[in-house]
C-alpha cells in the first residue's frame, strides 16, 4: 500500500521533477500543476507519481507506455536520498 513521502522527501521529489519537461509546452510538470500527489510503494519499491496530463497524445499517456519514466529516473535517481 503506498504510503505519503515525509515533507522533506516530498520537496526533493518535487525539485528533481521540475526537470522533466512538457514536451508540448516546454515548461516543466511541476509549474504547470500536472504534480498532485507523490507516495512510495514499499512493496514495489517505487516512487508513485499521481499526474494529470496536458493532453491525450501527452508522451506517457495509456496508450503508449510512460516514456516520462527515464525523463523521471534521470532527474530523480542520484538526487534524493530516501
Amino acid at each position: 500500500m503506498p504510503t505519503a513521502l515525509a515533507p522533506a522527501l516530498f520537496d526533493q521529489v518535487e525539485d528533481a521533477l521540475k526537470e522533466v519537461m512538457d514536451p508540448e509546452l516546454g515548461i516543466n510538470i511541476v509549474d504547470l500543476g500536472l504534480i498532485y500527489d507523490l507516495s512510495w510503494d514499499e512493496e514495489n519499491d517505487a516512487l508513485i507519481i499521481s499526474m494529470t496530463l496536458t493532453s491525450a497524445g501527452w508522451k506517457c499517456s495509456p496508450d503508449a507506455p510512460p516514456s516520462v519514466a527515464p525523463d523521471v529516473r534521470r532527474c530523480y535517481l542520484g538526487r534524493v536520498a530516501r
